[in-house]
């Protein structure tokens, strides 16, 4: 994954943070999945299966906090 994608990546964390439950368990998240995925387009679609196989609420609702920053 190139710098940029990363960069914005960990900026959309950093942005979304404050509005976590399990911020600590995200972080863990993202480092995993930055360091397995290929490109942004690819850790957004790995990011949105989790939402999918995710059982804990709080979590879901975290990825998709995260998920909204991302975006932007």
């Amino acid at each position: 994954m190139d710098e940029k994608s990363i960069y914005k990546i960990w900026d959309a964390y950093n942005k979304a943070a404050p509005h976590l439950c399990e911020f600590v368990w995200l972080k863990n998240e993202i480092s995993y999945l930055v360091s397995n995925t290929k490109s942004l387009e690819m850790f957004i679609n790995a990011l949105h299966q989790k939402i999918q196989k995710e059982k804990i609420t709080s979590r879901k609702t975290d990825l998709k906090i995260y998920i909204f920053y991302l975006s932007k």
